[in-house]
C-alpha cells in the first residue's frame, strides 16, 4: 500500500482493484452479446470502462505534468496505438477476410465499410447512421467498435486541453476540475435531454457519452484530502457500486428504451464509487476484484472484447440460429484467440523497446497499421462484394388490371382471399381464392380484389420459379438497403422516443375526403401506394406511424417499447377524433411475446377506440415474411433465387390469422388479407420481373408498393366513392 499523503486514486502506479472491474464489465458484455445468464443490461460493461479509461488516461497525464511540467501528446499517443492498435487491426483484417467465406456478398460490402470506419476511427458514427443494435438490417460483425472509436476520439481531444492547462500557472488538477466539470455537465444535460428523441445519437456520439469518461478524469484529479476522507465509508460505498453495477446489468432492458440518458448515471456513479472505495482502505471489494481469475480476465479484456463480437456474429450469420450451448463455446474460443493475440502480438509490441524509445517510431508504426488494415479491405471489398447478375434485362412487371366492372352499391359484407393452402396442395396457376361473408357497417366490394389475383397469377407463378437476378432489378441490391420512401426523411415515421404525431398530410391536404395510414413501419411501408393514389384521385392522406409501434394496443416485452407505444397510440386516437377520416387503414407487424388472447383484445381495444371517429376502419394484414434477410440471401444466390423463395405456409404465420380473424370479426371491422398478392398457392415471391419485392426480412421496397397500388386502389375505391 501507499503513502497517506498521495493516495492511490492519485498516482499512476498500477491498480489491481481496476484489473478485477475491467473483467467485471468485459464479463458482462460478453453475457449480454451472448444473451446467456438474463445479462439483459450487460451493455452497461461498455459504461463502466468509459469511466475507467477516463480514470486511467487522466491519471497518467496529472502523474507526468507533475513530474515533467508540461504533456508530451506524441508521447501519449504514441503509447495509444502500442496499446490499442496492434490488436484492433488484427481483428479488423482477420474479420474481413472470414467475412469472405462466411457471409454473402453484400454482407462483405457492409462489413468492410464498417472496417474502414473503424480503422479511422468513425465506427460510431457510421453504426450511428445504421441504427445499430436495434435496426441491425445485415450482420454487424464490428459493430463492437463503435465504443472504441468514443474513447479514440476522446483520446484525441481531451490531451489536448490538458496539454493546454499544463501551459497555465496555477494548480494543474484544480484548472482541470474548473475545465472539466462544466464540460461534463453540459455534455450530461444533452445526453439526458437527448435520449428521448435521439437515442441513436446520444448512444453513439462523443458529445453525449463525453461525461462518462470526464467522471473517472475529475476522480483521477480529486484533491488528496478529498479521496482519503472516511475510509471506512469509501469501503461500504465500493461494495455498493459493485452491487450496483451488477444489478444493473441484470436488471436493465434493451439500450433502445430509453438508454444512455439519465438512466446511465447509475452505472457511472456506481463505477466512481467502487474506484473510490478501493482507494487506500481495506474495507472495499478489492479483495475480491484482486482474484487471480479476474486479474486474468481484466488483462486480458481488451483482446478479449475486441474478438469475442466477430466469432458470435459471423458464426451466426453462417450456421445460425446458435444455442446456449454454442454461444458459451464461442465465448470460450474468443476467450482462447485472445490470450494467444495479447501473448504473441498485443504485449510484446506495446512494450516494445525499440518502438517506445522514440514517440515517432510508434506513431509512425500505428500509421502503418490503419495503412494495411485499409489497404487490406479496400481490396476485399472490391473483390469480394461483386454480385454477378444475370445478363437479361426483365420487363418491368405491372399488375395485370381486371376488366371486370365494379358494382354501382357497396354490399353489406366482408371478403377475404384464402391466407394459407394446405401442403399437399398440388401446384395452380392462380391463388385459390375463397370469399366468406360477414355483415358490417359500411361494408366493401370483395370482388376487384379477386380480379386482380386472379389476373395476375400467371405472374406470380413465372416468378416463384425465377432464377438469375435480372440486370436491371429495382431497385438494385447496393441500394435496397436506402429504399425507403419519404416519410423516413421527412419525420413522419416517428422514432424512438418520439410519442406525438406530427402534421404528416400528403396529396390534395385541402379535400374534405381523409384517409388515415395507422401502424408502424409495416403500415409506413405502404405509404408509396398510398400517396400516389391520395395524389392521382384529389384525397387527403394522413399518416400517424411510429416505429416498433403497433396500432394495436399490445404489449411488447420483448422490444421494450411498450410504455412509448402507449403513449402514441393515446395521441394517435386524439389525433384520429380531430380528423374524423373517411377511412381509417391499419397495418403492422405481428410483434411476439404475448399471448393469444392479449394479442386479439388489444387489437380489438384499438378498432374500438377508432371506429366511433371513423366513418370506415379496414385492417390490412401484414404482408409474408421472412425468416432471413432477402436481399443477402439473393445477393448469395443471384443465379439460383428460387432458393430464396420459401413456402407460404412457413411466410404467413397461422396463429396471427387466427388472432387477426377473430379480433376484427368481435368488432366488426374489414379484414384484407395481401397474401395472394405477393404469393401464389404454395410459394411466396422474392422478384416479379425486375421488382425487387423485399429491402430486408419484412418491409417491402418502395418499388413493391408502387407495383402492388392496383391492389390497394382496388381495397380503398367503396369506401371512397361511397357517402
Amino acid at each position: 500500500m501507499g503513502p497517506r499523503s498521495e493516495p492511490a486514486a492519485n498516482r499512476g502506479g498500477f491498480r489491481p482493484d481496476i484489473e478485477g472491474l475491467r473483467a467485471l464489465a468485459v464479463l458482462s458484455v460478453l453475457l449480454y452479446h451472448a444473451r446467456l445468464a438474463h445479462f439483459d443490461g450487460g451493455y452497461i460493461g461498455v459504461d463502466v470502462f468509459f469511466v475507467l479509461s477516463g480514470f486511467l488516461i487522466t491519471r497518467l497525464i496529472a502523474s507526468e505534468v507533475e513530474t515533467t511540467g508540461r504533456v508530451s501528446l506524441p508521447g501519449f499517443w504514441a503509447r495509444r496505438a502500442r496499446r490499442l492498435l496492434p490488436a484492433s487491426t488484427a481483428v479488423l483484417v482477420v474479420t474481413v477476410v472470414a467475412s469472405q467465406v462466411l457471409v454473402d456478398p453484400l454482407t462483405r460490402g457492409f462489413v468492410g465499410r464498417s472496417a474502414i470506419a473503424a480503422s479511422v476511427f468513425g465506427a460510431n458514427l457510421l453504426f450511428w447512421t445504421r441504427g445499430g443494435y436495434s435496426q441491425l438490417t445485415l450482420p454487424e460483425p464490428l459493430l463492437h467498435f463503435w465504443s472504441l472509436a468514443v474513447e479514440e476520439q476522446f483520446y484525441l481531444f481531451w490531451p489536448l486541453l490538458l496539454a493546454g492547462i499544463a501551459r497555465l500557472r496555477g494548480n494543474f488538477r484544480r484548472l482541470v476540475t474548473v475545465v472539466a466539470a462544466p464540460i461534463a455537465v453540459v455534455s450530461l444535460i444533452a445526453c439526458v435531454l437527448v435520449t428521448p428523441s435521439r437515442q441513436s445519437f446520444a448512444f453513439y456520439w462523443l458529445p453525449t457519452r463525453a461525461w462518462e469518461l470526464l467522471a473517472g478524469a475529475l476522480l483521477a484529479v480529486a484533491p488528496p484530502r478529498v479521496v482519503r476522507l472516511f475510509p471506512f465509508a469509501r469501503g461500504v460505498l465500493g461494495w455498493a457500486g459493485l452491487m450496483v453495477i451488477v444489478v444493473c446489468a441484470l436488471g436493465f432492458n434493451d439500450p433502445k428504451d430509453g438508454f444512455p440518458g439519465a438512466l446511465a448515471l447509475v452505472p457511472v456513479l456506481a463505477t466512481v464509487a467502487v474506484i473510490l472505495g478501493g482507494t487506500d482502505t481495506d474495507d472495499g471489494p478489492q479483495r475480491l476484484l484482486q482474484l487471480g481469475p479476474l486479474q486474468w480476465v481484466g488483462k486480458h479484456s481488451y483482446a478479449i472484447y475486441l474478438w469475442h463480437f466477430p466469432l458470435l456474429v459471423l458464426v451466426d450469420a453462417k450456421w445460425g440460429p446458435l444455442n446456449a450451448g454454442v454461444r458459451v463455446l464461442l465465448l470460450v474460443a474468443s476467450v482462447a484467440v485472445a490470450a494467444v493475440s495479447f501473448r504473441y502480438l498485443e504485449d510484446p509490441l506495446r512494450r516494445s523497446p525499440w518502438l517506445a524509445v522514440k514517440p515517432r517510431r510508434s506513431l509512425m508504426f500505428g500509421a502503418g497499421l490503419v495503412t494495411v488494415g485499409l489497404a487490406t479491405t479496400a481490396v476485399l471489398l472490391v473483390t469480394g462484394s461483386r454480385i454477378p447478375l444475370g445478363e437479361e434485362v426483365a420487363a418491368p412487371a405491372p399488375v395485370v388490371e381486371a376488366t371486370s366492372s365494379t358494382p354501382s352499391a357497396p354490399q353489406d359484407s366482408r371478403a377475404t382471399t384464402s391466407p394459407s393452402t394446405p401442403d399437399n396442395e398440388s401446384e395452380a396457376t392462380g391463388p385459390s381464392v375463397t370469399a366468406t361473408t360477414a355483415p358490417i357497417a359500411g361494408g366493401r366490394n370483395p370482388e376487384a380484389l379477386e380480379r386482380l389475383a386472379e389476373a395476375n397469377a400467371a405472374q406470380l407463378a413465372e416468378a416463384v420459379r425465377t432464377r438469375v437476378v435480372p440486370s436491371n432489378l429495382t431497385p438494385s441490391l447496393s441500394s435496397v438497403y436506402s429504399d425507403k420512401s419519404v416519410v423516413y426523411s421527412d419525420g413522419c415515421l416517428l422514432g424512438n422516443g418520439q410519442t406525438e404525431p406530427k402534421e404528416c398530410a400528403y396529396g390534395t391536404t385541402s379535400s374534405q375526403t381523409v384517409v388515415v395510414l395507422f401502424g408502424d413501419s409495416h403500415a409506413a411501408q405502404w405509404f408509396p401506394a398510398f400517396e400516389s393514389l391520395a395524389t392521382k384521385q384529389g384525397w387527403r392522406l394522413v399518416l400517424l406511424a411510429k416505429k416498433h409501434c403497433p396500432a394495436g394496443d399490445v404489449e411488447q416485452p420483448a422490444t421494450g417499447y411498450t410504455s412509448q407505444c402507449s403513449r402514441w397510440r393515446q395521441n394517435a386516437y386524439e389525433r384520429i377524433a380531430q380528423l374524423k377520416p373517411t377511412v381509417v387503414v391499419m397495418s403492422s407487424l405481428w410483434y411476439q411475446g404475448v399471448s393469444f388472447v392479449k394479442y386479439r383484445q388489444g387489437w380489438e381495444r384499438t378498432f374500438a377506440a377508432v371506429k366511433p371517429h371513423a366513418q370506415h376502419v379496414v385492417y390490412l394484414a401484414d404482408t409474408p415474411i421472412r425468416k432471413t434477410d432477402v436481399p443477402s440471401c439473393i445477393a448469395a444466390h443471384s443465379r439460383s433465387v428460387n432458393q430464396c423463395v420459401v413456402t407460404r405456409r412457413s411466410a404467413i404465420n397461422p396463429t396471427r390469422l387466427k388472432a387477426d380473424r377473430a379480433a376484427t370479426k368481435n368488432q366488426g371491422v374489414d379484414h384484407i388479407f395481401p397474401d395472394d398478392w405477393l404469393c401464389d398457392p404454395k410459394r411466396c415471391a422474392v422478384i416479379i420481373g425486375n421488382v425487387l419485392l423485399y429491402r430486408d426480412q419484412t418491409h417491402l421496397t418502395v418499388a413493391a408498393a408502387q407495383y402492388l397500388t392496383p391492389y390497394i386502389d382496388a381495397m380503398l375505391e367503396p369506401y371512397l366513392t361511397v357517402n
